[in-house]
């Protein structure tokens, strides 16, 4: 457990997508090209919005970062990319579900298929364990079976 802070946030991102397409229909196909840091020479494009064959209209994004691109010709004229970034965080502030600060041994499992998630800023170390699970053959992943 970090000295203090680290709470992490989860959102949802079908109601954020759903924000979106009520308030800003024209942002929902924008693209953004994200290129991980932690990862190099891994890369994703995706618009703000998509629908996700079992969960709906959900919501893919980054907050603004350096290494975030906004596909040009994509953005509308009268949408900056300031303006993009701010309207895109509000939608998902909008869509708040739960915050948590885990303590030692604790685990917290997110979907993010559907699920949006952020950490607050923290004093000290903290430990973490990041399992991910991407097997596009399962569905499900039942406890007890690993």
């Amino acid at each position: 457990k970090a000295k203090k802070g680290g709470a992490t946030t989860v959102y949802d991102g079908r109601i954020a997508a759903q924000l979106i397409q009520q308030q800003y229909p024209e942002l929902a196909e924008v693209r953004s090209k994200y290129t991980s840091i932690v990862y190099p020479g891994q890369e994703s494009i995706h618009p703000l919005t998509y629908n996700h064959p079992v969960y709906g209209r959900v919501i893919r994004f980054r907050s603004e970062a350096p290494t975030n691109q906004i596909i040009e010709g994509d953005l509308p004229a009268n949408i900056d990319p300031k303006s993009f970034y701010e309207i895109a965080e509000k939608a998902i502030e909008g869509s708040l579900v739960a915050e948590h600060v885990c303590e030692p041994g604790q685990l917290l499992v997110v979907n993010n298929l559907f699920t949006i998630h952020s950490r607050a800023p923290y004093e000290g170390q903290r430990k973490l364990v990041r399992v991910r699970y991407d097997d596009p053959n399962h569905q499900t992943l039942v406890i007890g079976s690993l």
